[in-house]
C-alpha cells in the first residue's frame, strides 16, 4: 500500500501558524485557479489513470469543492467561489459516473450520489437533493 517513490518523505519542522494558514491559502488559490466550469478539476498524474473531471467526494470534484467551502467556513481560507452554477451538472454528471458501478443503488458518502448530494445540499438547499440524501440514507 506505501510505496515509497509516490510519497514526501517526513521531515522535522517547528510549527509555525503563519507558514501553515499561508500554504492552507496557497493550496486553495491553486484549487480554484485550476477548476474549470465543464470539467472540474485535471487528475493527479500519480492517480493511476484517473481520469480527468471525476466527481466523487473521495477523489473528484464533490471532495474538493467540500474542502474549499470547509475552510472558507471556518475561516481557514479567504477565497471564496461560488459552485452553485455547476451543481446541476455535477450531480448530473456524478449519476452518470456511477450508473453502472453498483453505488447507485445504495447510500456511499464517498462514491455514488450521497456525498455529492449532501455536499450539494450544503451550498443549495433544495427538496430534491434532501429526498436524494433521504433515500440513499
Amino acid at each position: 500500500m506505501w510505496e515509497p517513490a509516490r510519497h514526501v518523505p517526513l521531515s522535522l519542522l517547528t510549527w509555525n501558524a503563519g507558514e501553515v494558514s499561508a500554504a492552507i491559502e496557497d493550496i486553495a488559490a491553486d484549487a480554484l485557479a485550476h477548476f474549470d466550469d465543464e470539467r472540474f478539476w485535471p487528475a493527479h498524474p500519480l492517480e493511476d489513470g484517473l481520469p480527468d473531471g471525476t466527481t466523487s467526494f473521495y477523489m473528484g470534484a464533490t471532495g474538493v469543492i467540500w474542502a474549499l467551502d470547509y475552510l472558507r467556513r471556518v475561516g481557514a481560507s479567504k477565497p471564496a467561489f461560488d459552485f452553485t452554477p455547476v451543481l446541476p451538472r455535477l450531480i448530473e454528471k456524478n449519476r452518470a459516473e456511477f450508473a453502472g458501478q453498483g453505488y447507485a443503488a445504495h447510500g456511499s458518502l464517498l462514491f455514488g450520489d450521497l456525498g455529492t448530494a449532501l455536499a450539494a445540499m450544503r451550498l443549495r438547499g433544495e427538496p430534491a437533493l434532501a429526498d436524494t440524501i433521504y433515500a440513499r440514507a
